[in-house]
C-alpha cells in the first residue's frame, strides 16, 4: 500500500468513526465533534459538511442563533452499522436538549476514553434485546422494587 492509499484508508476509517459516533449519540454539533475528536472547529465543520454532501448526515437548524445539529440519515446509519436505530427527529422543542447531550457526550468521551458512550435510543434498543432494563428506572418504584 502506498502513501496515498494509506491516507485514503485513514480518512475512511476516520469518517466511519465519526458516523458511528453521530449514530450512537443521535445528534451532534460541529462544536461537540471538534471537542470529541480533538480537532479544530473548522475541521469538524468540514467533516460534517462532507458527510452531508455524501447524504450520510442531515443538517438541522431549528433554533435561531444556536449551532446546527447533524443526524445520521438511513444511509449514514447503514454505513455506521446501526440501521436498526432509525433516524433522529430534530425539532425546536428538542434541539436544546440534543445540543446539551452532544456536548456532555463529547466531554465524557474525552474524560473517559476507555469507555464507550451510547445514546438513549441505543440504550432502549439494547434493553429490548435483553428483555430487561440495563440502565432505565421504572417510575413509581424504588431500587428495591417497592412501590412508592
Amino acid at each position: 500500500m502506498n502513501q496515498t492509499q494509506a491516507k485514503r484508508v485513514d480518512a475512511t476509517s476516520e469518517r466511519l468513526a465519526m458516523l458511528e459516533w453521530v449514530a450512537r449519540i443521535g445528534a451532534v454539533s460541529a462544536e461537540s465533534l471538534a471537542h470529541q475528536r480533538r480537532c479544530t472547529l473548522g475541521s469538524a465543520r468540514g467533516r460534517l459538511a462532507f458527510a452531508e454532501r455524501e447524504r450520510l448526515l442531515a443538517v438541522h437548524r431549528p433554533l435561531a442563533g444556536a449551532p446546527a445539529l447533524y443526524t445520521a440519515t438511513r444511509a449514514g446509519l447503514g454505513a455506521a452499522g446501526v440501521p436498526r436505530l432509525g433516524e433522529v427527529r430534530v425539532t425546536a422543542a428538542n434541539a436544546a436538549h440534543l445540543l446539551a447531550c452532544a456536548h456532555v457526550a463529547a466531554v465524557l468521551e474525552r474524560a473517559y476514553p476507555e469507555h464507550r458512550l451510547i445514546g438513549e435510543r441505543q440504550l432502549r434498543h439494547e434493553e429490548q434485546l435483553h428483555g430487561a432494563p440495563l440502565a432505565s428506572a421504572k417510575l413509581g418504584t424504588c431500587a428495591d422494587g417497592v412501590l412508592q
